[in-house]
């Protein structure tokens, strides 16, 4: 009697952490205050990472998820050098300029690393379970979108509870990626495709040039490398009647305030029209100002010392990094993408290649302070460190 009801209490903690990690998906669309500050997502990051640090006390972890997590511990290590260079670059601006954004940048990167910390303690305690919850929160919260979408119509380029357009757009973008990852915890026939077609349709609704060039790298590589490919001809009806039931519906909400395929036409040709203009209006040209700090960066933040987009974020990932961290914060940040996705063999090319649209979208974007991603890259980690570890065993168990 005893044993059963420990096991009912275990069972109600793990729903409850599972609800968590389900709200957070669901909230993470919904802004409330202002971009960098802590939103209603942010705060369930936080409790999410008390409770796991609580209910690890209490659970023994199996020897086979610390196996499948080994790869994600590494990752999390190489992300404490990277947390710890970006302070000490940032510090470096702060002495020499006294402005105290620079530090308040270190924060993103320091509750960026308590995520990865989430996601690790959450697979070593519930094991594969992780895939199967965030595969439903991602349908969830897709579903939820769209359903707002229908309520609130911002006009112009959408954000519905987004405080701009490039956070829906890039939301969704990560949110189809990870669909695409975790196609095969699929239940029912229809669900990814459905939640591709809502995702790719956000994109569109936010009207983000960069964001659509990157979904449909995304997509076509899917398809390239999908080994079920076949099987995608046969659901080729569904999204035939998904997407016209979606257009007949959505039609209605949309087209009074603007037509949105001719919206992101024209959009697309503007930016062709002030292709030339395209490295300063991203900044890129701040790369001829790091002179002698080359190596540790000018630290991020107080851009009105910058005369390329003065006052203004670079627009740029990659750039951005270099600018910000230097030489030697590019170097291991590249490190970290490198262990998370192609340092190994085993690595699975057709999944790992789904993150080149994310890479895409980043050219003209600051990506790397959104804490999905990085959700994103330890559900990648161990879940293919996951397939790999039940193949050995599933190989073992045969010669035996």
């Amino acid at each position: 009697m005893a044993k059963t009801e420990k096991l009912l209490h275990n069972q109600k903690k793990s729903n409850f952490i599972d609800s968590l990690l389900i709200l957070y998906f669901c909230l993470k669309p919904i802004y409330v205050f202002s971009s960098g500050g802590l939103q209603p997502a942010d705060i369930i990051i936080l409790l999410l990472f008390l409770f796991l640090i609580y209910i690890k006390k209490f659970k023994k972890v199996s020897k086979e998820n610390l196996n499948k997590s080994s790869e994600l511990r590494t990752v999390i290590i190489l992300f404490v050098v990277f947390v710890s260079w970006i302070f000490m670059s940032n510090s470096l601006s702060f002495f020499k300029l006294n402005e105290v954004v620079i530090l308040k940048s270190t924060l993103f990167y320091i509750f960026n690393f308590l995520v990865l910390i989430v996601i690790y303690q959450y697979f070593l305690i519930y094991g594969e379970r992780l895939f199967i919850v965030i595969y439903n929160a991602v349908i969830l919260t897709l579903f939820l979108q769209l359903s707002l979408l229908l309520l609130i119509d911002s006009g112009g380029r959408g954000v519905i509870l987004f405080n701009n357009p490039n956070q829906l757009a890039y939301f969704s973008l990560i949110m189809l990626t990870i669909l695409l990852i975790l196609h095969e915890k699929e239940k029912f026939k229809g669900v990814t495709l459905s939640g591709v077609l809502i995702s790719v349709f956000l994109i569109l609704y936010s009207n983000s040039t960069s964001a659509i060039a990157a979904s449909s790298i995304t997509i076509i590589l899917y398809l390239m490398f999908n080994k079920n490919i076949v099987n995608l001809f046969k659901w080729a009806l569904i999204i035939i009647v998904f997407s016209s039931s979606l257009v007949f519906i959505v039609e209605s909400k949309l087209i009074e305030d603007f037509d949105l395929l001719n919206n992101v036409m024209n959009r697309i040709e503007n930016k062709q029209e002030n292709s030339k203009g395209f490295i300063e209006g991203r900044g890129y040209g701040r790369v001829f100002e790091v002179n002698s700090n080359v190596f540790w960066g000018m630290g991020e933040g107080a851009f009105d010392r910058f005369t390329y987009l003065k006052g203004a974020e670079l627009h740029s990932t990659v750039v951005g990094t270099f600018v910000n961290y230097g030489l030697i914060g590019m170097i291991i940040f590249m490190l970290i993408l490198w262990k998370s996705l192609i340092h190994n063999k085993s690595m699975h090319l057709d999944k790992a290649i789904l993150f080149l649209g994310i890479f895409v979208y980043w050219l003209t974007h600051q990506g790397i302070r959104n804490s999905l991603f990085w959700v994103l890259v330890s559900m990648f980690i161990l879940y293919i460190q996951s397939i790999e570890h039940n193949k050995r065993d599933l190989i073992k168990g045969e010669k035996t």
